[in-house]
């Protein structure tokens, strides 16, 4: 069984965004097709009515909307799936991804059949279970009496001397070493010494490595200093005078845009100097909770600037999206119309003046622009193969003769 590959993007891709509901089915129905009759994205105009359960008639009207669209392309015996290949693996890797399989199944077999396995064998367990037994026994010994390390079990009577023991319990002395000697990152526990007077003191603590700032947060904002440096150039003083206002300044840049913040606070500068940071304070203690909320003429000019700037933004956007939008389908109608001609080219005035003289409506004067909608509709009713337009047009009677 193969299998059909469509990304996660397959139903919003440009192309297949445009289709009906009837041609988006029968796009699915024949990726499936291609997959399992591994035609390489190949449909045969005869094969149609395999690939989905649609009448011939619908289905070669739709298959003439995927052409249009460039979903499908036409080839002289049918139609093949754009980037079928691209996407999916072709029939040859297929069969030899099948046939190395096969390959791989009955070697499988074959091993299991004459009692050999993939495990590993120990030579030295082909003997008897007891004589495998008493070798391993006497390996153990010889093993144990070249280390002098005693080796077995203990019965309860059975008693050791101090070299065995300590032998027997390295293992357990260098595992608590290591734990004792273990790297963490847990801060050591003060441990008390002792003073001149005789009691126990702490030692003093160890200075941290971290950096903090003074202003409780984890490092100078750039913008925090900025808002600060303009506050102190609008009211000409100094930016020292400022400085132990950096805190409720950051506080402040979370809630507001920085461009709005340093209009709302350097608006209106004090007349005393000493004031300054009073004011500064006031403002940044009674700010509201964002430029939206603020009824200040600073705020009120931002907000309205702000909102010019957005709507001059999606403005642009949308003159974007309309021009890109005409631009494709300009594209389109530019490749439609070059199908279009070179199926009118190969069927010669003959045949399509017969095609018109059956589309016409009567008493309609046969404009260009007209006979070339007609000729589209008949070209797509079936799915844009020359052999089957060709054989309409010769179905039908010859315009003389009709007249």
């Amino acid at each position: 069984m193969t299998w059909v590959k469509l990304d996660d993007g397959f139903a919003r891709n440009r192309k297949i965004a445009k289709l009906s509901d009837g041609a988006f089915r029968l796009h699915v129905s024949a990726l499936c097709w291609c997959a399992e009759q591994l035609t390489d994205g190949h449909i045969a105009a005869g094969e149609l009515r395999e690939v989905s359960t649609l009448t011939p008639t619908r289905a070669r009207r739709l298959a003439g909307e995927l052409v249009k669209l460039g979903v499908w392309d036409v080839v002289p015996d049918g139609w093949t799936i754009h980037d079928f290949l691209d996407y999916n693996p072709s029939r040859s890797k297929v069969l030899a991804e099948r046939e190395a399989t096969a390959r791989r199944q009955q070697a499988w077999r074959d091993r299991h059949r004459n009692g050999v396995t993939n495990g590993v064998t120990d030579p030295s367990t082909d003997g008897p279970p007891d004589q495998n037994h008493a070798e391993n026994e006497q390996k153990t010994a010889e093993t144990s009496a070249e280390s002098g390390v005693k080796t077995g079990t203990f019965q309860p009577d059975e008693t050791i001397n101090d070299g065995e023991y300590d032998q027997l319990t390295a293992h357990v002395d260098q595992q608590d070493h290591a734990d004792r000697n273990a790297v963490t990152n847990a801060r050591p526990v003060p441990v008390p010494v002792p003073s001149p007077n005789g009691e126990e003191e702490l030692p003093p603590p160890t200075p941290s490595t971290d950096a903090h700032s003074d202003d409780g947060g984890g490092g100078e904002n750039p913008e925090v200093g900025e808002l600060l440096d303009h506050v102190a150039r609008a009211w000409n003083r100094p930016a020292a005078s400022l400085a132990p206002l950096t805190t409720a300044a950051a506080a402040a840049l979370a809630t507001w845009p920085a461009d709005a913040l340093r209009r709302h606070l350097a608006t209106d500068p004090p007349d005393d100097l000493d004031t300054a940071p009073g004011l500064l304070r006031h403002r940044l203690d009674t700010l509201p909770t964002g430029p939206a909320t603020c009824g200040r003429r600073c705020c009120t000019t931002w907000r309205s600037q702000t909102d010019a700037a957005d709507r001059a933004r999606r403005a642009a956007a949308s003159a974007d999206q309309v021009q890109a939008i005409a631009n494709e389908l300009a594209a389109e109608a530019a490749r439609d119309a070059a199908v279009n001609d070179a199926i009118t080219e190969a069927l010669g005035p003959t045949l399509t003046a017969r095609l018109v003289a059956a589309r016409c409506a009567p008493g309609v004067r046969p404009l260009p622009g007209y006979v070339r909608g007609l000729l589209a509709t008949a070209y797509a009713e079936h799915g844009y193969l020359l052999e089957d337009i060709r054989a309409e047009a010769a179905a039908l009677p010859d315009v003389r003769n009709a007249s």
